[in-house]
């Protein structure tokens, strides 16, 4: 009998919630109110969201840790598209794939969403790549700032490759930290203070560091050459004045 008393309080238990989680669905605004809802209820295999937003294992291994110590935030909720079909209403899940896959393994039930209302599914997919485009960027941002935090000359002492150390320092992969070490050494100020900035990507920030033409010694010492006589000419300098300072350059540069 206790056992039948006890079952039947799980089923009130859960219809209750059920029922809360569907007036607070029908509540909600169009705006951008958060709300509470069971994982169980949105849908999470809904293409192209799905590969729209796939899960980094290196990220999703520091958002698990994150989860681990302060739990999902408020501030950061997932995007639901609430998709009527008929009389019926889908809670197709198009950002925060990642938060949703360490809820479940983490045993979360609850998760924290924002629902939005498209007309199609073709506006739905454009929300979903706008918000996917604007996490990457915050993303790199943030990283970028925290590997600017790191003392390089310290963590050369280190042993191993100086791109494992860094990818263990900041729980990324080993080919990632590569591509912020080279765009630390080799990128612009102006890539650096947009990547600094979030404004663009750090796929982008290296592809701009992968670009740059390699040259040989002699071509560089030519290029050099011509930009020191298109300097001086600018100035005004005679030819004889010019040929003097580059000899007198060349000859500091010998007796260094």
């Amino acid at each position: 009998m206790n056992k039948f008393k006890n079952t039947l309080n799980v089923v009130k238990e859960h219809t209750a919630k059920i029922i809360k989680s569907a007036e607070t669905l029908a509540n909600a605004k169009k705006t951008d109110e958060v709300v509470l809802l069971p994982l169980s209820l949105i849908n999470r295999t809904t293409e192209p969201f799905v590969s729209l937003n796939p899960v980094d294992e290196a990220q999703r291994l520091r958002l698990e840790d994150s989860i681990k110590k302060v739990g999902l935030l408020k501030s950061n909720p997932v995007i639901i598209w609430r998709r009527k079909n008929g009389k019926k209403t889908d809670l197709v899940l198009i950002e925060g794939f990642s938060r949703c896959a360490v809820a479940k393994k983490l045993g979360i039930a609850n998760v924290y969403c924002i629902i939005k209302e498209f007309k199609d599914a073709e506006e739905a997919e454009e929300a979903a790549r706008f918000n996917e485009y604007a996490r990457r960027h915050d993303d790199a941002k943030s990283l970028y700032q925290q590997f600017e935090k790191l003392n390089l000359v310290e963590l050369k002492k280190e042993p191993g490759r100086l791109n494992e150390v860094v990818a263990k320092q900041l729980g990324i992969s080993a080919h990632n930290a590569h591509k912020l070490l080279q765009i630390n050494a080799k990128a612009s100020d102006e890539v650096k203070t947009a990547l600094r900035d979030g404004t663009i990507s750090t796929a982008s920030a290296f592809q701009s560091v992968a670009k740059e033409k390699k040259y040989s010694p002699k071509d560089k010492a030519f290029i050099q050459g011509v930009e020191f006589c298109l300097k001086h000419i600018k100035e005004k300098k005679s030819p004889d004045e010019i040929i003097k300072m580059a000899n007198d350059s060349i000859n500091k540069a010998v007796m260094k």
